[in-house]
């Protein structure tokens, strides 16, 4: 006669393998069959290897990307500093009797209208006509 076997249900097993996952294992269930316990055994091996492994990869494939980006965020970030610092001078246009809030958004087109052609030469040179290949050299990486 062969020994007895016992067969369980589908939940059951499915439920000893996930308390597996915050490793706390039933070992128990599977005592009695060796393959069984061999297949616990490999479930628990495998679920404590491999999603440290992934997430392993996908943090370095992140912070890869950040680190390739950086100097161009940082660029970008120091610009619109520089630019949102600049103040424009307080003699504009001081004999219009404006409010201050109309004042402020006169003040604030005539100074982008002055701002913007200087900036547009020097944006058309940098993109254009490097001499010396070294502005460019992180946008071509």
């Amino acid at each position: 006669m062969g020994a007895s076997r016992t067969i369980e249900s589908p939940l059951t097993v499915v439920n000893v393998l996930v308390q597996a996952l915050p490793q706390s294992p039933d070992y128990e269930k599977f005592s009695t069959s060796p393959i069984g316990l061999v297949l616990c055994y490999f479930w628990n091996t495998v679920t404590a290897i491999v999603p440290p492994n992934v997430l392993i990869s996908l943090f370095s494939s992140a912070y890869s990307d950040v680190a390739d980006n950086a100097e161009a965020q940082y660029l970008a970030f120091f610009a619109g500093k520089t630019v949102g610092m600049i103040r424009a001078p307080d003699l504009l246009f001081p004999y219009f009797h404006l409010s201050e809030k109309n004042y402020a958004k006169l003040n604030r087109y005539v100074m982008s209208f002055m701002s913007f052609i200087p900036l547009m030469l020097i944006a058309l040179y940098e993109s254009t006509f490097d001499p010396g290949g070294r502005v460019r050299t992180w946008v071509d990486n």
